[in-house]
């Protein structure tokens, strides 16, 4: 179980976005977007949009240790890119 509090901003997705995004990418990608201080969201329609098209183009860049790639070579399996 996780403590959200009032005006939290959560990400949800899938394998998608995760295996290809690393965690504080998603973060700096969203901070441009939060506004005022009450840390709004300007336009979280926007905002998944960025998010979405980086985690896809990331996902064919065979060049990329993505955070999947990265968990692979953890587990001793040559892997690289996006995925």
């Amino acid at each position: 179980m996780h403590k959200i509090d009032h005006n939290d901003i959560l990400i949800v997705g899938t394998d998608g976005l995760f295996d290809n995004l690393y965690d504080e990418r998603i973060i700096e990608m969203v901070q441009p977007f939060v506004r005022g201080t009450q840390d709004a969201l300007e336009d979280p329609d926007l905002v998944a949009d960025v998010i979405s098209k980086e985690a896809e183009r990331l996902s064919r860049d065979q060049n990329y240790l993505s955070p999947f790639a990265k968990g692979a070579k953890e587990q001793f399996y040559d892997f690289m890119g996006g995925k």
